[in-house]
């Protein structure tokens, strides 16, 4: 087995493992790959490659972090994206479904789709509508600016929050 096919199995492995297959990989690190090969498919893709000529690198990086992905995809504050990664890392032992989690950033505007549900396999990003406490907005500019956890101040919480399972409310189907 020649230099270059160790390299290329090396690379390989390395990308798989990133893009969850086994190991648990940093938030942030997550490699977002669309084109994965199957590992049977190894050989011939290392022999197709060996044929062709040496292709200069126009980056030091062609692959994507799933952390890269969801910002360029969203208007998404970096910041909001940072805290969410970290809870998420810190905590992902303790999060049962880890294919999805959604940041609801509150510095946004409420016309703005500011609740972001984001796919962790795929980094692929859904902004939709979402309303804060009608007492977090004391002048009624669209931004929200009081917040409590106490139960019926009418105010937005923040910090992170493991949801249960949904429902219909009074505004209909609620979560």
């Amino acid at each position: 087995m020649n230099i270059q096919r160790i390299i290329l199995l090396a690379t390989i492995l390395i990308a798989m493992t990133a893009c969850g297959n086994g190991e648990y990989v940093s938030t942030f690190n997550r490699v977002v790959d669309s084109a994965q090969q199957p590992v049977d498919q190894v050989d011939d893709l290392v022999d197709n490659l060996e044929q062709e000529e040496p292709q200069p690198i126009e980056n030091e990086s062609s692959q994507t972090t799933l952390f890269q992905k969801v910002l360029e995809n969203s208007d998404i504050s970096e910041e909001a994206v940072v805290n969410a990664f970290t809870y998420f890392d810190e905590n992902h032992e303790d999060i049962p479904n880890q294919e999805w989690i959604t940041i609801f950033d509150i510095k946004q505007h409420s016309g703005q789709r500011r609740f972001y549900m984001i796919n962790m396999e795929t980094g692929d990003v859904t902004a939709i509508h979402t309303a804060h406490g009608k007492k977090s907005d004391s002048d009624h500019d669209g931004y929200a600016t009081q917040f409590s956890n106490t139960n019926g101040s009418n105010q937005s919480s923040l910090g992170f929050m493991l949801t249960a399972e949904t429902y219909f409310g009074k505004h209909g189907y609620s979560l």
